[in-house]
């Protein structure tokens, strides 16, 4: 009947649209970039090529920076890291952020499970952390670039290995400063019903996978809110945020509310921590880069000269 072919098309389309965005993404999504690297860098060829292979598997890819990058004061690389289901190309376009200043950096894209599931999350981290343990001989400074729910992936781990004294983190990798971009999300209903709506604003689900998806919220808030919100907070808290910050948002993003985080950077600034802010007013979520690349630019390169990490 025509009801019943309505239904199953919107069916199969919300099950197809679920499975592209869910499915970790197949080997050649993941190929090697092959600019070459610039002197001065701080790294090897050999570690850094043997880095670029490591993390192939790892929902990820390490750019490297280009023969006319000017070499940075310190020995660092950056680890962006995308929101839920971030389609790893999009990541990838942030990492000229970095790599056009000498400084390797190491894209991730987590799906949604890594950010609801905190032992998924945390393999993850601990994975991309033994790759770095095994392929980087010397010490170096880690520059963390986090987007709205990806916080949540790494943070809980980072902030457990810092409390437990870990050397990787501690002397190895020692974070010098984070970038959150639209967030870090707060995993209420809100956000999540957001999330589903923005997705359909943006032509990812049609009227009725829009409806499903709508679900979202719930699952959001009773599955996972409560706990993913006291794992954040816990990270917020901890010591190895004892670096400089700075936030990314809009009064325009229903996802990361514009009054949630600015209670976040009120709380960073009442501990005495050096927290830079930025709000535009039109942008939406995660899209801050995409619709003011020179302003976004300029002040995530202001801020890692603050931070000596770039000339």
């Amino acid at each position: 009947s025509p009801g019943m072919a309505f239904y199953r098309r919107n069916c199969c389309f919300f099950g197809a649209t679920l499975y592209r965005h869910i499915t970790v993404r197949l080997p050649e999504r993941t190929r090697l970039f092959s600019n070459a690297i610039g002197s001065g860098d701080g790294f090897t060829t050999t570690e850094l090529k043997t880095l670029q292979a490591e993390v192939r598997k790892l929902r990820s890819r390490l750019h490297l920076p280009s023969t006319e990058a000017p070499p940075p004061p310190k020995r660092a690389i950056a680890i962006t890291v995308g929101w839920a289901n971030a389609p790893l190309k999009v990541v990838n376009k942030f990492s000229r952020l970095y790599t056009d200043f000498g400084i390797p950096c190491l894209c991730v894209a987590p799906s949604i499970t890594h950010i609801w599931s905190s032992r998924l999350g945390s393999s993850l981290t601990g994975n991309l952390f033994k790759a770095l343990d095994t392929t980087l001989t010397d010490p170096c400074h880690l520059i963390l670039h986090l987007f709205s729910s990806g916080s949540t992936a790494m943070l809980p781990k980072l902030s457990e290995e810092h409390a437990s004294s870990s050397p990787l983190i501690r002397t190895k990798f020692p974070p010098a400063c984070v970038v959150f971009d639209s967030g870090p999300a707060d995993f209420s209903y809100e956000s999540g019903t957001a999330a589903a709506k923005h997705m359909y604003d943006q032509g990812g689900f049609n009227l009725v996978s829009y409806w499903m998806a709508n679900s979202v919220g719930v699952i959001t808030e009773k599955l996972v809110g409560k706990r993913k919100r006291d794992e954040l907070c816990r990270a917020l808290d901890s010591p190895l945020l004892d670096i400089p910050q700075l936030f990314l948002y809009s009064e325009a993003d229903t996802v990361s509310r514009f009054s949630y985080v600015e209670d976040v950077i009120a709380r960073q600034r009442s501990k005495g921590r050096n927290v830079t802010n930025f709000c535009w007013k039109d942008s939406l979520h995660v899209r801050h880069f995409i619709t003011h690349p020179t302003d976004y630019t300029e002040q995530v390169t202001a801020f890692l000269k603050k931070c000596s990490l770039i000339a």
